[in-house]
Order: C-alpha cells, then sequence, then structure tokens
C-alpha cells in the first residue's frame, strides 16, 4: 500500500505541474489544458479507440515475438566462441547505429507496412540476444554439477540447465524491452505513415493542429504502458516462483 500512495503522490504533483504549466502558458497549441484533452479522449468513438489500439498492441505482440525467436535461434548459434566472433560485429552495428537513420533506410527498401514491423525488432533484438547469450554461456556451475552427480539424461539437461534459465531471463527482459517495442513501433507508425494505429492518430492531429488531440493519444499510450508493466511485473512475479522447482 505504501508503493501504491507514493507512486499516486508522484503523479498527483505531476498533473499539478502540468495543470500550472498549461494555465502560464494560456494556449491551447503549446500546451492544452486538462479539460481540452479529457474532453477530446471523451469523444473518440469506441470503434476507433479499439481499431487504432488492437493494432499498434497487435503489431507489438507480433514483433516481439519475432524478435525472442531470432533472438534467441542466433544466441544458440553464438553460443559457439568462433560463430560469436561472426555475429558480434553485425550487432555492434545494429545498436550504433541511430533508430532515425535505420527507419528511413528501411522505409525506402521496405516500404512503409513492414518497417513498423521490422524497426522495432531491430531495437530491441541486441538486447534480447546479450540476455540469451549471456545466460547460455554462463549456466550456473552448480547446476552443472548437480546435473553430472545426478546423471541428467539430454532431456533433463536441456531443461534445467537451459529452458528454464531462459524462460526466467525472458521474463525478466519483458519489462526492459516490450515497452521500448511499443514506443518504437508508434514512432514507426507516425514517420511511415501507416494506415491504422495510435502513432497514425497522433500524426493526424498534429497535421491538424489539434496539439490536445496529440496528448489525449500520447496520455492513452502511457496509460497502456503502465498497464502492461504492471501485468509484466505480476505475471514475472508468480511464474518466478516455481522456476526450477516443479518437481519433475
Amino acid at each position: 500500500m505504501k508503493k501504491i500512495g507514493w507512486y499516486g503522490l508522484a503523479i498527483l504533483i505531476l498533473i499539478s505541474f502540468y495543470v500550472i504549466g498549461s494555465v502560464i502558458i494560456d494556449n491551447e497549441v503549446i500546451l492544452p489544458r486538462l479539460t481540452s484533452i479529457f474532453k477530446y479522449i471523451k469523444g473518440i468513438k469506441g470503434r476507433t479507440l479499439l481499431i487504432n489500439v488492437g493494432n499498434t498492441i497487435g503489431k507489438t505482440i507480433l514483433t516481439y515475438l519475432l524478435s525472442v525467436v531470432i533472438s534467441l535461434i542466433l544466441a544458440v548459434i553464438a553460443s559457439n566462441e568462433k560463430r560469436r566472433l561472426i555475429i558480434k560485429p553485425w550487432m555492434s552495428i545494429i545498436k550504433t547505429v541511430p533508430t532515425i537513420a535505420i527507419l528511413l533506410i528501411l522505409i525506402i527498401a521496405i516500404g512503409n507496412e513492414k518497417t513498423v514491423y521490422v524497426l522495432p525488432s531491430l531495437v530491441i533484438m541486441p538486447v534480447l540476444y546479450e540476455n540469451f547469450l549471456d545466460q547460455m554461456i554462463n549456466v550456473d556451475q552448480k547446476y552443472r554439477e548437480v546435473a553430472t552427480v545426478y546423471r541428467f539424461d539430454l532431456k533433463k539437461k536441456l531443461k534445467y540447465l537451459y529452458y528454464y534459465p531462459l524462460l526466467e531471463r525472458l521474463l525478466l527482459s519483458l519489462k526492459q524491452t516490450f515497452g521500448l517495442c511499443l514506443k518504437v513501433i508508434v514512432m514507426a507508425e507516425v514517420i511511415a505513415q501507416v494506415k491504422q494505429g495510435i502513432g497514425v492518430m497522433m500524426r493526424k492531429e498534429n497535421l491538424n493542429i489539434e496539439t490536445s488531440g496529440v496528448f489525449a493519444w500520447t496520455l492513452i499510450l502511457i496509460i497502456i504502458i503502465i498497464i502492461i508493466d504492471y501485468l509484466l511485473e505480476f505475471s514475472t512475479k508468480k511464474l518466478l516462483k516455481w522456476k526450477c522447482y516443479d518437481g519433475n
């Protein structure tokens, strides 16, 4: 309860600063009042909200799953030191090239719609890859010893030395990367000018100089991310309780 209280206090302070700022600036185009933002949200049709939010979240889930699969495959390949040296430069390039540069190149190379899926993968894949790889090449020695002493067969070795530890690492990485994936997708939607999504609505209201609309969709996005973060944290705590202790 104490955490919720402090969290609520922080939000209240943030809202207070915003209200004061909007009164001082007194310009709806630069910093719209909260009443204008809530009025805009109230005016959004349910169908419009569901289609655009659902579209963006759907893209995020699909992109994230694709990134996990590719990262895991690359980590398995890179578990060998020689193959790791081949993959390393590519990962370094992906991490160092500015996101906006990758976005513009992808739009030219593969088109607007595909860019929204590929760009977030390239952003979060190096993080997932490094997490998986670190877990695979640094398997806890005590688990290796247990596997040797009790003469685990291949199935049990894969299960306890790799499957559970990798699952744990993935769950811990979710909070770190899922929200980032969602934000990159919204950015890509804005710039790539796709058909549907939260980013599309932000761009539309920006072109119409409807700043309250931009703030409204931003607020919707923030609420979505907060809910997802909470669900991920709750799920992670529940799932990690059983970790390797399922008794099989």
